[in-house]
């Protein structure tokens, strides 16, 4: 049968959930709901089994819930980039319930499952170009993400919204 992750075996192809988490600790948090594990020196997601690595980013994002005109939360995210998911924990921003703060230990994670992405493309917006995450069968947006930066050699530098575009187009439509 292959490597499935848990939350691949779940309906929802697009999920978030907001956690309260001690802002002291700098160990390794787990979103219970979707599984997914972080840490929070670098608020990056960590990979599960065979998931192969594509890239890392910075993004500022927007993830919408079952009503697209309102944001679930807004912010700054990381994203990784897998052979079968991108994951994310947004630890500064403005949730739906209040401010997102690593300060306060409120943070948001949220991961989409790759096999129910629509292929993603740049778009032009009134605060310059983003790109959309939606489902292959519906015109509904899950999340808008812009102004990627790209981890190199321990900083982040700015990245081509296209480059990503075509990174996460290629994880995909590749094998594992």
């Amino acid at each position: 049968m292959g490597f499935w992750p848990p939350e691949r075996r779940r309906a929802e192809p697009c999920q978030h959930e907001v956690l309260d988490i001690d802002p002291t600790s700098t160990g390794l948090h787990v979103a219970p709901t979707l599984g997914v594990r972080f840490e929070s020196t670098s608020w990056f997601p960590i990979r599960d089994g065979r998931e192969q690595v594509r890239g890392a980013y910075l993004v500022s994002m927007v993830m919408f819930g079952d009503n697209p005109e309102a944001a679930v939360f807004r912010g700054t995210s990381t994203l990784l980039v897998t052979s079968s998911r991108l994951l994310g924990v947004c630890p500064r921003g403005e949730g739906a319930a209040g401010p997102l703060d690593p300060a306060t230990g409120r943070v948001a994670v949220w991961r989409v499952l790759l096999d129910q992405v629509d292929w993603v493309r740049a778009e032009g917006s009134a605060e310059g170009g983003h790109l959309t995450l939606k489902a292959w069968d519906g015109d509904r947006p899950w999340a808008l993400l812009t102004k990627p930066r790209v981890a190199a050699d321990g900083a982040f530098r700015p990245a081509s919204l296209a480059d990503l575009v075509d990174l996460i187009n290629r994880a995909k439509h590749s094998s594992a």
